[in-house]
């Protein structure tokens, strides 16, 4: 059987776009709304990493502006602060609208992101139950 251009391409044509749409996965999976930023759960979670280095650290759930949101917090001047990463520098800042109603050590808190107890997989469950 002989192989003609047209087949050789589509075949390389089709690797490529395979590869193109693996990276492009790669970054949506990690996008909020289809942008190229992190979501909450990401920031707060490498602020909190980093900056466990210098003082004691955890993650506050709850919501801001009435949508779920984390928000890595570090424990400094005897009271607990907002932070996140600007640059190479770990900053605190002002949430005026967050209302935290739980609180997490980073451990704690990628258990809850990666197991049965966030509720998206329980909504994913449920529908999977019902199907």
């Amino acid at each position: 059987m002989r192989l003609y251009p047209v087949e050789k391409n589509l075949f390389k044509r089709s690797a490529m776009l395979i590869v193109m749409l693996s990276a492009l996965c790669a970054f949506a999976g990690c996008a909020s709304d289809l942008a190229l930023s992190p979501s909450c759960r990401h920031k707060a979670v490498y602020c909190a990493i980093t900056a466990r280095e210098y003082m004691p650290v955890r993650i506050a759930r709850g919501t801001f502006k009435d949508v779920p949101h984390a928000q890595a917090q570090g424990y400094f001047n005897d009271q607990w602060q907002n932070m996140e990463i600007a640059g190479d520098w770990i900053v605190f800042i002002e949430l005026p609208g967050f209302k935290a109603s739980k609180f997490n050590t980073i451990t704690d808190y990628l258990h809850y992101l990666y197991t049965i107890d966030h509720p998206s997989k329980r909504m994913r469950m449920a529908q999977k139950d019902l199907s």
